[in-house]
């Protein structure tokens, strides 16, 4: 399944560049901000959600799904008007222990399918989490 960000988001650096039509730089600036939410993508298979960012140069994230700790999904108000959510993931991965899945259409049916995925995952790997604290 391939997510990606709605253009929604984008809607503030859209008018600023309407407005600024007279000058080169909003229209400028607006263009880049649709063209980089454009080339922003996630990738989630059976194993591993895959966030692919950048316009020039390319940021590549990989979460193994079986090391989701926890989930939560956040609609906004003025997001919820147009169906969109954030999806924030926190996870026992080393390097980026949180990744937030920004402004996708359907996000409350994509975090029940994560769910499912984190589930089959865990009791396909025989995934055991365990917790540490120093008292």
């Amino acid at each position: 399944m391939i997510l990606r960000p709605s253009q929604w988001i984008n809607i503030g650096w859209i008018i600023f560049g309407i407005a600024g039509i007279m000058w080169i730089i909003p229209p400028v600036i607006a263009l880049y901000k649709v063209l980089e939410l454009n080339c922003w993508t996630y990738s989630i298979d059976n194993e591993f959600i895959t966030e692919k960012k950048g316009v020039f140069s390319v940021d590549h994230r990989e979460l193994q799904i079986c090391r989701i700790k926890s989930m939560r999904f956040e609609e906004p108000f003025l997001m919820r008007l147009v169906g969109i959510g954030n999806l924030y993931v926190k996870s026992s991965e080393t390097y980026h222990p949180e990744l937030k899945i920004w402004g996708i259409p359907k996000g409350s049916a994509i975090w029940n399918e994560l769910r499912r995925r984190t589930g089959n995952q865990r009791k396909r790997n025989g995934v055991k989490e365990f917790d540490l604290y120093s008292l």
